[in-house]
């Protein structure tokens, strides 16, 4: 799972934590310190560790700059003995840990239905003359939720088959779109996978 929703609730708290017990000033020092310490720790760590921190707080600089406003925002109303309030601004923290954790649950889920569906494919079965043995190749999203595409690759043989998914009331449904010879590399971007190449399936 991202690391974004984690560090965004951490800082959101240590800013507010900051801001209620030191001030604005004091707060916003102690929230850039701790993401310089966050930093050298993982410089410390591994180079694959800073560059996965850097990685997260440059493409989650928006979520970054906003949990830190938010927890600085929450904190100085507590000072202020608005808890209502503060409490509205730290709301999404615990919703956003819990959306991005049930996401990745649900998808993890997807990927072991669409695997089970493509090995158990009786077309499939047919075609290769036995157990289907496939490994992961590729996933596909789209802009419509709604839709997906997984891609398996044929354990010895230079075969590949393409499974569409559609998503309508928290179930997922797998449809074997095609299984084709062309590798990704050597298939026309921009076009459907399954036009050109393609293998006849069995009735």
């Amino acid at each position: 799972m991202t690391l974004i929703p984690w560090l965004a609730t951490a800082l959101a708290l240590l800013a507010a934590v900051c801001a209620f017990f030191l001030g604005l000033g004091i707060a916003v020092g102690l929230v850039v310190t701790a993401l310089v310490i966050g930093g050298v720790v993982s410089y410390g760590m591994s180079p694959n560790a800073f560059q996965l921190f850097l990685m997260t707080v440059t493409f989650g600089a928006a979520f970054v700059v906003g949990s830190a406003g938010l927890g600085i925002a929450a904190g100085l109303n507590l000072r202020k003995r608005r808890f209502l309030l503060a409490a509205l601004l730290l709301a999404p923290f615990p919703w956003f840990v819990w959306h991005t954790y049930s996401s990745g649950v649900e998808a993890a889920n997807e990927q072991k239905l669409a695997y089970d569906f493509v090995t158990q494919n009786a077309q499939l079965i047919q075609l290769v003359g036995g157990p289907v043995k496939v490994y992961p190749a590729s996933a596909t999203t789209y802009s419509d939720s709604s839709r997906g595409r997984y891609e398996y690759s044929l354990k010895d043989k230079p075969l590949y088959a393409i499974v569409d998914v559609t998503r309508s009331s928290g179930k997922s449904h797998f449809r074997l779109a095609c299984v084709t010879t062309l590798s990704m590399g050597a298939r026309e971007a921009g076009k459907d996978d399954c036009l050109r190449s393609t293998v006849p399936l069995p009735k």
